[in-house]
């Protein structure tokens, strides 16, 4: 059990064991990602040829899908206002060299965001400890 437990740690996937002993005790053991039920369902629909997506057993994967997706909302909105404060492109001859200077740089960090958040998205499609690449609000 010792040797499973490790297994489920380096190789970050969900592992059960069941072992019965020569005089029929029963040990088990079942990684902390999921449930022994879980693991013999999807083992089930595997064997019936009916695999599902690994994504759909990681215990955290619907609160990553929704806090990413209330990030790029936020994104979004933060985004959209600041069109039209500066007026789509269009009165760019009306703002004054500070104001512009601002808009470079967050331009800059959106890009900069955009680009990370592709990286990590395209690195791996499972959750993982995600640093930080956001401009700070000092710089805008």
């Amino acid at each position: 059990m010792k040797k499973a437990r490790e297994l489920s740690v380096l190789c970050d996937v969900p592992i059960g064991l069941i072992i019965f002993s020569r005089s029929d005790k029963l040990y088990s053991f079942c990684s902390q990602s999921t449930s022994m039920e879980k693991l013999i369902m999807r083992y089930q629909m595997a064997k019936e040829g009916h695999a599902t997506s690994v994504d759909s057993f990681h215990p955290d994967h619907g609160s990553y899908c929704e806090e990413t997706k209330e990030s790029m909302m936020r994104e979004i909105e933060n985004l959209k206002m600041n069109l039209q404060f500066y007026g789509g492109g269009h009165n760019l001859n009306l703002l004054t060299y500070d104001d512009l200077l601002r808009f470079q740089l967050q331009l800059e960090c959106s890009l900069q965001n955009a680009r990370a958040r592709k990286q990590e998205l395209s690195r791996s499609a499972s959750p993982a400890p995600q640093s930080d690449h956001s401009c700070s609000a000092a710089a805008l």
